[in-house]
């Protein structure tokens, strides 16, 4: 989806998360993208993430068996949800205009306000979630 930049960064999901990924680009002011590689229970998947001054403008995902294939506020939702997940990521570095250009060929991509300025929330665990409803002599 988007064009080649200057690699900033690569990293293991396996000591860092998704989350604590996308706060430091926000909090960076950071513009271009971070992709992700992510083995999940369904196969292999990419996503990425575009920024400009630290807000996130764009998303995509994509799902290599199922051939599931989305974008924007959908794409990020899916990507909120990587949690303890093996993985790769890399930070590029694009100029604003370019991820603008790379958003307005495919405007489905684009974020809306209201999501880039939500954080990334990680899954209360099986455990915490047996505890939140009094079940937890169940979690062992």
């Amino acid at each position: 989806m988007f064009q080649s930049g200057k690699l900033i960064k690569t990293g293991e999901l396996s000591t860092e998360t998704v989350d604590d990924v996308v706060k430091s680009l926000k909090e960076r002011r950071f513009t271009g993208y971070v992709a992700f590689t992510v083995k999940a229970s369904n196969g292999m998947e990419d996503s990425s993430v575009a920024f400009i001054n630290g807000e996130i403008k764009g998303a995509f995902f994509e799902c290599f068996k199922t051939k599931e294939k989305l974008a924007g506020e959908t794409a990020l939702s899916k990507i909120n949800r990587y949690v303890n997940q093996q993985g790769v990521y890399d930070v590029v570095s694009l100029s604003g205009e370019q991820i603008t250009m790379a958003i307005g060929v495919r405007p489905e991509s684009q974020v809306a306000q209201a999501a880039q300025n939500e954080e990334l929330t990680k899954l209360d665990s099986q455990e915490e979630i047996l505890k939140k409803y009094g079940l937890a002599s169940l979690a062992h």
